[in-house]
This record gives structure tokens, sequence and C-alpha cells, in this order.
């Protein structure tokens, strides 16, 4: 497989990245993560995040605002939503490589500034662009899950996910 080329079954449009099916209403308990894990150092857009993945039907196992509050998770995340600027600065790539390497999470990385990440992580999916819709948030958690179930590949070239489901 060719440098930012999918596996055979996910299309990938400029607009929402990689698609299997649309999310429609809570997820199928097949898809449901376990866990997802926010990392955003300001507490409303955590806040508004969090509201959306419960909304869903997700369990949000945490808020982690820098590097010291990842030291405190208990538990590992089946996806993370990933910020890049922190509370302890730019550490948002580094939590992201630690979550995969050390529990092969799925990351969205959930930023205005997507150039910011020089190497993405293994297992990253995906980029929700600040500011977000709830219909963003939702299509890159479930194309996380859906990736971490075997369904498809992360790519090199990371989709955009806008909300918008192309049939």
């Amino acid at each position: 497989m060719d440098e930012g080329e999918l596996e055979p079954g996910c299309e990938a449009t400029a607009a929402s990245g990689p698609e299997l099916v649309p999310p429609t209403g809570v997820l199928p308990t097949s898809v449901l993560p376990t866990s997802v894990l926010i990392v955003e150092d300001e507490f409303l857009i955590a806040l508004q995040i969090e509201s959306i993945l419960i909304e869903r039907g997700y369990r949000v196992v945490g808020i982690v605002s820098d590097l010291a509050g990842l030291a405190a998770m208990s538990e590992p995340p089946d996806v993370a939503l990933v910020d890049l600027n922190l509370r302890d600065g730019p550490t948002g790539c580094a939590i992201a490589a630690q979550l995969a390497r050390d529990h092969g999470t799925r990351i969205v990385y959930v930023t205005a500034n997507p150039a910011q990440i020089a190497e993405p992580a293994p297992t990253a999916i995906g980029i929700v662009h600040k500011p977000f819709s709830h219909g963003a948030i939702d299509a890159a958690v479930w194309q996380a899950m859906a990736a971490r179930q075997g369904a498809c590949a992360s790519a090199m070239a990371l989709p955009v996910f806008d909300g918008t489901i192309t049939p």
C-alpha cells in the first residue's frame, strides 16, 4: 500500500475522511468504544466534547490537560481526542504518541493548528478542525472505533472530519 493510501473499502473524501457507514443515532455496541479520553486544556471545549460523546453513547474515562494528567490516568482508552497545545505547552503530539505506543489507542487530533502535527501517532486516524461540529466529533470517533476493530487501517495522510457524510 502506498503512503497516504487507504485499505480497500475505506474511501476517502476531502470533506469527511475515510467512510464506512455513516454514524446515525446511538452506535451499535459492536462499534461502541469502551473508553474515550479527551486531551484538552480549555475546560469549556472539553465539556462540550464530553457532552457530545455522552449524548452519542460513548463512555468518557477522563479529561487530561497536560502530560502530568496523562500520568495519573487509571484506564487506558480505546480512543483519544487530542488537542496539540495544552496547559504545559505543545505536548499533544507527545501524549498522542505515548497513548498509541503504550496502549494502541486510536488518535483523533482536535486542533486549529493541524500543521503542527509533524509526525502523526502510528494509530492516528484523522483530524477534527476547531471550531468543530457535533457531527465531526461523532464521525471521527466512530471511524476510530471502526479502525480499532480492523475495518480500516490508519492512513499516512490524515483525513479531516467535518461532520459531512458523503453517500
